[in-house]
């Protein structure tokens, strides 16, 4: 007999992808479009809230506070690089290229990376991930204020996840399909003090899950997540 993912795993499974932010994380955008100025480094500090549907089966816990660190280094005057925090124990690395370049208002941009983590305070997963992202934003009042959009594509893949499924014998739980688990991210920012040395980021996240694999034990749920970071 063949098995799928149980149903009683999917709300475990929902905060596995985020049960480690209080080691660090590095989901959500936290930048607009433009890349760092060439020769120079970023660091973005901050914090938020995650809401899913576990808040209301058992209230906010510290995995629903996530930090925000990172740090972007400019290459060129189109292209940066840049690494953060991803879950406990883990990172993330990305480039981003600006088609538009500095000086000009508008900017329009392709963010690509790859992110490692081990979850070593949960369920001893390995989490690997491939997230890619088009961002637009427009600079305006010279430069004070910033809004962002951006639209990903997260392709997650979890190892080593057991669930709370205990197999009988004679079953046998679905194979792994090998396209991991596909989320869509929208994003919608806005940065504060854009011409100034410190500036101010807020931003929303939605994570809605369009791809799941049935062989690796768990399903993503809807995720919304709300941010506030300095960069600097």
């Amino acid at each position: 007999m063949r098995l799928l993912c149980p149903t009683n795993t999917r709300t475990l499974a929902a905060v596995l992808f985020f049960s480690s932010y209080v080691a660090g994380c590095g989901m959500g955008v936290m930048q607009t479009a433009k890349t760092t100025e060439k020769g120079s480094v970023d660091i973005t500090l901050g914090g938020g809230y995650l809401y899913n549907e576990m808040v209301e089966n058992r209230g906010v816990a510290i995995t629903n506070i996530p930090p925000y660190v990172g740090a972007r280094f400019g290459v060129t005057n189109h292209m940066d690089l840049g690494a953060s925090l991803f879950l406990g124990g883990g990172a993330s690395v990305d480039t981003k290229y600006n088609f538009f370049g500095h000086g000009n208002p508008m900017a329009l941009s392709i963010q690509a990376g790859a992110s490692l983590a081990k979850d070593w305070f949960g369920s001893q997963s390995t989490i690997f991930m491939i997230p890619i992202h088009l961002l637009a934003s427009y600079s305006l009042a010279g430069g004070f204020i910033t809004p962002y959009l951006g639209l990903g594509y997260n392709d997650v893949w979890i190892f080593g996840y057991q669930g709370d499924y205990n197999p009988q014998p004679g079953d046998k739980l679905a194979d792994r399909a090998g396209y991991g688990d596909g989320l869509l991210q929208i994003s919608v920012g806005l940065e504060l003090f854009s011409n100034r040395r410190v500036q101010l980021l807020m931003e929303y996240d939605c994570y809605y899950p369009l791809v799941d694999d049935p062989g690796d034990r768990f399903s993503f749920v809807t995720n919304h997540l709300f941010m506030a970071a300095a960069r600097f």
